[in-house]
């Protein structure tokens, strides 16, 4: 339930291909750069396993791994994984007083339709900063909806492999 010390941003958008290649594109952060050159939300992430910091793919990522990002607008932060299934991905870290949870939702509307639903909560009295009708929320909600159309670009114009 939102309070005085949470809230939310999120966009949607469907993207015509099977969830699994969404989902392949999106959590393969080591070609990230070469798709995702928008407005640079993300310049880069890096998943690294609890305990040894071994660099490993996004889809190898378990709960508690860490997910090292870097962006335009928040410089790097570490934050921590707390889910990666089929149909979510999603890492949680604290910076400035506040704790931002961010995911992905993959979720299937067809064999080759997927609902991309791109989700940030905030905790902690920051969080002030991205209630509606903030500027910042706002600006938040665009760098989704770019990070978002780039994804749907690099997976619907993506060469397909096999049985994909």
């Amino acid at each position: 339930m939102p309070s005085f010390n949470s809230t939310a941003v999120h966009t949607e958008s469907i993207i015509d291909a099977a969830p699994e290649r969404v989902r392949a594109v999106l959590l393969d952060f080591d070609k990230l750069s070469t798709w995702s050159n928008r407005q640079k939300l993300l310049i880069s992430v890096q998943t690294q396993r609890a305990g040894t910091e071994d660099v490993i793919p996004g889809v190898e990522a378990q709960i508690g791994d860490a997910a090292v990002i870097h962006s335009a607008q928040a410089g790097h932060a570490r934050a921590e994984v707390f889910v990666n299934t089929p149909e979510k991905f999603g890492y949680s870290g604290t910076f400035g007083g506040c704790t931002a949870h961010h995911w992905w939702e993959i979720l299937a509307q067809g064999p080759d339709r997927t609902l991309l639903r791109h989700c940030e909560s905030y905790d902690g009295g920051v969080a002030i900063l991205f209630w509606w009708p903030s500027p910042v929320r706002w600006f938040v909600q665009n760098l989704f909806s770019g990070f978002d159309a780039d994804l749907k670009d690099a997976v619907e114009k993506a060469p397909r492999k096999g049985n994909d």
